[in-house]
């Protein structure tokens, strides 16, 4: 059951929607030098509720020692942070001219349609 497309609607109604790109994360490329380069899928649109931390949220992200998480989204899609198994980097979320990369997904669900919670970390653009 798709809970997120349950609610969403009635949390749009306090909490609007935020226009995103979605940089889907497909690994890394070996350059000649040895050096890997990200790369990305076709950048999608895609639609976005930024959320506070909760403390919860919080004591996740201390006890895993990662630093800098300043928001936590939620997305119909299935969002993926770093995973060194399938050497993957994360995907990338582009919203208010700013760039983030999803640090740790919180919470996510394919069934009956995707959605997830992710942390992000504000990127230098550049």
């Amino acid at each position: 059951m798709n809970l997120h497309g349950i609610v969403a609607p009635y949390v749009a109604a306090v909490n609007p929607f935020t226009s995103a790109i979605w940089k889907q994360s497909t690994g890394n490329a070996t350059n000649a030098d040895f050096s890997r380069t990200p790369s990305y899928a076709a950048d999608q649109p895609i639609l976005i509720q930024n959320q506070a931390l909760t403390a919860g949220d919080l004591r996740h992200l201390d006890a895993l020692n990662i630093q800098n998480v300043t928001r936590k989204v939620w997305a119909n899609v299935s969002l993926q942070g770093v995973n060194r198994a399938t050497q993957q980097g994360g995907d990338l979320l582009v919203f208010g001219g700013q760039t983030w990369l999803v640090t740790l997904v919180f919470e996510t669900w394919d069934a009956d349609g995707p959605w997830s919670s992710a942390g992000l970390t504000l990127q230098n653009n550049g």
